[in-house]
């Protein structure tokens, strides 16, 4: 948590005490918009395509709906999305779902290995029935960063948008969606963004997309004159046509005071670090790998993988609750046998790199995962 969130949400609450709901003209109402404002230079986006609102699943619902919407307007048969294995789960049902309402499909490409996940094989499943290519620009499960400038430029080629979900991108590596020619992007604020837990997600739309979109919540928050009470939806101009609910005030100040701390870092020196740590962590595994105590699911090169480094493990819950209840550092665990240790640049230390690793060692040499249950707990 950084110091600076506490201060916020204390601020916001003594405005919600003193000034009760005359806080909403004086800082809540644009609270969505300073979010995108902080977003775009982390992002790469240009002024007025990112605005902060909703969840991560929301907001993928809203864009893929969209993006359907405007295929089958133009083609009646581009009803399809393409994604991949290594796409969050979550985001596979919400995209399947989609697809169903538009009475397509999904196609779920393969991996080509355990740790990757081929571009060209996302490229070959397009076709022109495809609407929209969605994936994860850096995998949840194995790190890996996409060529999305690339694999954008080619699912144009074929008639197809692009979907990018940033939740383990934002914040780690460098991004430039506007130049890329990105359509739409989604992710999280909670990750390496240090918005803590229940931080809004954001959303991006470039900017010759918005006013065409067709919005699938037409929420109060969205309409163009939402104090006007009509009886009838009239969306907003540009991105905030895609805003829906009341947002959280309290969870967005305190990611407010966060980004303050990303954009004085600049994006460009938090993923020069995250290179570094990684890359010292994979060196101090060595001696673990090549006893084949543990294999390496991340790429080994740095430039190929975001600030996260995945393991494959015997036994790994019981080595996660070894790592956690006994050494105090902290992994996750992802089915059926991987630790995820992640390095969030702008506060985790080479020193803590090293004292993983050695924790990591003493649990495996020793057995100290034997001590623990295989009964898993709600959250892994």
């Amino acid at each position: 948590m950084p110091l600076v969130a506490k201060t916020a949400v204390e601020q916001e609450l003594a405005r919600w005490e003193d000034r009760v709901v005359r806080g909403w003209n004086e800082g809540w109402y644009t609270l969505p918009q300073k979010i995108g404002q902080q977003l775009e230079p982390v992002l790469g986006a240009r002024p007025g395509e990112v605005i902060g609102c909703d969840s991560t699943s929301v907001n993928l619902y809203k864009t893929a709906f969209a993006a359907l919407e405007a295929a089958v307007a133009h083609n009646p048969g581009r009803v399809n999305i393409v994604s991949d294995a290594h796409n969050f789960p979550s985001d596979l049902y919400v995209l399947a779902e989609v697809a169903l309402q538009f009475g397509g499909r999904l196609t779920i490409v393969p991996e080509s290995t355990p740790q990757t996940i081929d571009s060209a094989d996302l490229l070959a499943a397009t076709d022109e029935t495809t609407a929209l290519v969605s994936y994860s620009h850096v995998s949840y499960r194995s790190g890996q960063v996409h060529d999305s400038q690339t694999i954008v430029a080619e699912a144009h080629k074929k008639g197809a948008r692009v979907l990018l979900d940033l939740s383990h991108a934002a914040g780690s590596v460098e991004l430039n969606l506007h130049d890329w020619d990105v359509d739409y992007a989604i992710g999280c604020g909670y990750k390496y963004l240090n918005g803590g837990p229940g931080a809004p997600a954001f959303l991006f739309v470039h900017t010759g997309l918005q006013n065409e979109s067709k919005i699938a919540i037409p929420g109060w928050f969205g309409h163009a004159q939402p104090f006007q009470f009509d009886e009838t939806y009239s969306p907003a101009e540009g991105i905030d046509r895609f805003l829906a609910g009341t947002p959280p005030i309290l969870s967005i100040a305190a990611l407010s005071a966060s980004l303050e701390l990303v954009n004085q870092a600049g994006i460009s020196a938090i993923a020069a670090k995250g290179r570094a740590l990684t890359s010292a962590f994979i060196e101090l595994l060595e001696p673990l790998i090549e006893m084949g105590r543990i294999e390496l699911l991340s790429p080994a090169l740095a430039e190929q993988r975001g600030a996260h480094v995945a393991i494959l493990c015997p036994n790994a819950y019981q080595v996660a609750q070894a790592l956690i209840e006994g050494h105090g550092v902290v992994v996750d665990f992802r089915r059926p046998d991987a630790l995820r240790f992640g390095f969030s640049p702008l506060y985790t230390r080479f020193e803590d790199v090293y004292l993983a690793a050695e924790a990591l060692a003493k649990v495996l040499q020793n057995n100290e995962w034997e001590e623990y249950g295989q009964e898993m707990k709600p959250v892994t």
